[in-house]
């Protein structure tokens, strides 16, 4: 089997020393122009523009004219040192010297995925610096002692201006050039690895970015209005003449697992990619990336973000993908720890119950909208309100969940974090509940030590129309989704946006606690939890208390219970009901001892029948001497609401211990 080898664009061959040019044109006459020299190019098969010169090398630069004597970037470009309105520099992938070779990928149980944006993740160089690859790998050792396996990586191909989110890619093949040098990226990526770090790369096929089709349409019909997207238009993959838009897209995936190594590909919004073809772009993208891998030697994980709630993403009957993004877990989390603050019941967090839908999510489905359920947000916006499938049964790790995200938080018209929302000792509690989940668990950047900056929505257009449509587009979405300050929303393109996301790393020496919690965890799942916590059969029934704000997970795994209780309220609570029984719970974790700047010395012991839980807490323990316990429920949607059944008067709970010190 071979290993793929990119054909479009500008390759150099280093035995011939000729540079050979493909570039898809249908019906256009095109160019190479280099200085003063034009060389024009002939037509081949496919609506292809072909031609091999021996008189440019790597590092020089070149454009492309079309008919009409325009000049335009090769939309199959490897970098654009200058922007999207430079040049083409040819790069000859070859002459990178990758110390990596004993790298052979991740396995998605192993994931905990750290989602990084490389503008903003350290602002080492003071205002109107954009961070940079070199400034990532100063932070390689940071990334090493926090524990988590996989960074990653915002979306980086090449968009308009400095600095954005990313997910307005123009040419999806040249990284981001005021992030650095495509060597410079290979060498972030070859250093993680040799730490044991593996890379995911956001990838984004379902759009192009606000000027995109001036860049690419002058080549040929990459573009359609058949369909439409929330941000513009969609690339063309189902008509007569669609074989080389989606050579275009699939090459593109393929080229940045082989080039750049990287190990997980996160598909952006694919219920935004439209494809009526008998085999849809997801499925030939997915059995394209499986048969390099195996040509590798090497592990690819693919990953879909998807607002639907289907299994097609992962079903062998639909994409057949790894894993899919469930959103729901965040938003009942955020629902749980926000409660009752009205104003986070906007948009889809009204639609979630307070605490059952978390401890649904925690142990059954993190579909908790999984069509039998009516939802008032989507019936708002016109959308079918029984909104879902069910996901009962299915492997944790075909889903990730968060809680929070580069989308929770900057979709926000104050673009704020749980750090800003919630009690510092609930975003512990917070994290447990996503590190110690039956899924893929992702972190934020900066949630790890409670970052206090925002992180906005940027842009750096510099067209009037695209900066006025991006900024009134942004407040007419906040003010459909019911956000109460959407008016106030900032303008995207204001500079203060950008640097005020940049991460304050001295939030870290604020919050050492914060940071060592979350060090904790991810080391107590990755040594105890996986890969057997993803199995149903491994979960028990959750129960909870709605009155006094506690939920409880139990797992057993390689013969071993864990028993875990979050704690939600704000003041001590009696744990009065036996939420695992008779057991006894030797303490693992506690979230409010003195290592996490809490005021307890809890690890080691071991809680006694009833006990007292801290205010905001989560206890994890082993537990042990059960009774002899029934046949467990498959149906993990049956829950116990100990309201319902257990009296939370203090006076009726003998022998209480308090855990407050």
């Amino acid at each position: 089997m071979s290993i793929f080898t990119l054909s479009l664009g500008a390759n150099f061959n280093s035995s011939k020393g000729s540079t050979a040019f493909k570039v898809w044109a249908p019906e256009r006459k095109l160019a190479i122009v280099q200085g003063d020299k034009v060389t024009e190019m002939e037509s081949a098969d496919g609506g292809y523009q072909v031609k091999e010169l021996s008189s440019i090398s790597p590092g020089e630069k070149y454009s492309l004219r079309i008919a009409d004597g325009k000049l335009l970037p090769d939309p199959v470009s490897r970098f654009l040192p200058d922007g999207l309105d430079g040049q083409t520099e040819i790069i000859d992938p070859s002459s990178f010297e990758w110390t990596d070779q004993n790298w052979k990928g991740i396995d998605k149980e192993n994931l905990i995925l750290y989602e990084l944006h490389v503008g903003t993740f350290n602002s080492r160089g003071g205002e109107k610096y954009v961070g940079d690859y070199d400034s990532v790998i100063k932070k390689g050792m940071y990334l090493k002692v926090l524990g988590t396996p996989c960074v990653q990586l915002m979306p980086l191909g090449q968009f308009p201006g400095r600095y954005g989110w990313g997910y307005d890619g123009i040419n999806l093949y040249a990284p981001q050039n005021s992030y650095g040098r495509p060597e410079q990226l290979k060498d972030l990526i070859n250093v993680l690895h040799n730490e044991g770090i593996a890379i995911s790369l956001d990838l984004v096929y379902n759009h192009v970015g606000p000027g995109g089709d001036n860049y690419l349409e002058p080549f040929g019909p990459y573009l359609t209005n058949k369909y439409k997207t929330p941000w513009g238009k969609t690339f063309k993959f189902d008509e007569e003449d669609s074989k080389a838009i989606r050579d275009h897209i699939i090459s593109n995936a393929l080229y940045w697992i082989t080039e750049y190594h990287i190990d997980v590909i996160r598909l952006d919004s694919v219920d935004n990619i439209f494809d009526s073809s008998n085999k849809h772009i997801m499925v030939e993208i997915k059995e394209e990336i499986k048969k390099l891998a195996l040509a590798l030697g090497r592990k690819v994980v693919i990953l879909d973000e998807s607002d639907k709630n289907e299994r097609k993403n992962i079903s062998p009957n639909g994409y057949d993908h790894d894993a899919v993004w469930a959103f729901d877990f965040e938003r009942a989390l955020h629902r749980t720890l926000t409660h009752p603050n009205e104003t986070e019941e906007a948009g889809w967090y009204g639609d979630f119950n307070v605490p059952q839908d978390l401890a649904k999510a925690l142990v059954s489905t993190p579909f908790v909208l999984d069509g039998t359920r009516h939802s008032r947000y989507r019936e708002r916006k016109g959308e079918n309100p029984r909104h879902g499938e069910s996901a009962k049964g299915l492997s944790g790790s075909s889903f990730v969940v968060s809680g929070q995200n580069h989308d929770v938080i900057g979709n926000r018209p104050d673009a704020k974090r749980l750090t800003h929302l919630v009690h510092k000792d609930l975003l512990k509690v917070a994290a447990a509940c996503n590190l110690l989940s039956r899924y893929i668990p992702l972190i934020s950047m900066g949630e790890e030590f409670g970052a206090s900056t925002p992180f906005h929505f940027f842009t750096d257009h510099t067209d009037p129309l695209f900066r006025d449509g991006v900024r009134n587009g942004r407040r007419h979405g906040a003010k459909e989704f019911g956000w109460l300050n959407w008016e106030s929303m900032p303008d995207p393109n204001d500079p203060a946006c950008f640097e005020e996301s940049k991460l304050d790393w001295g939030d870290l020496k604020k919050n050492k606690g914060l940071f060592n919690w979350y060090h904790d965890l991810i080391a107590f799942r990755l040594d105890n939890l996986v890969p057997e916590v993803f199995d149903p059969k491994n979960v028990k029934p959750v129960k909870y208390n709605a009155n006094t704000k506690w939920i409880a997970v139990e797992y057993e795994i390689r013969g071993k219970r864990i028993g875990i209780i979050h704690g939600f309220s704000n003041k001590e609570e009696s744990v009065a009901s036996k939420p695992f029984g008779n057991s006894t719970f030797q303490i693992a974790l506690c979230s409010s001892d003195e290592r996490y700047e809490g005021s307890t010395k809890l690890k080691g012991q071991t809680l006694p029948e009833y006990f007292t839980l801290p205010p905001r807490t989560t206890i994890v323990g082993w537990l042990a001497n059960a009774k002899p316990e029934e046949t467990v429920a498959q149906d993990h949607a049956t829950f116990t609401n100990e309201s319902e059944t257990t009296a939370d008067d203090k006076s009726l709970i003998p022998q209480t211990a308090a855990l407050s010190h």
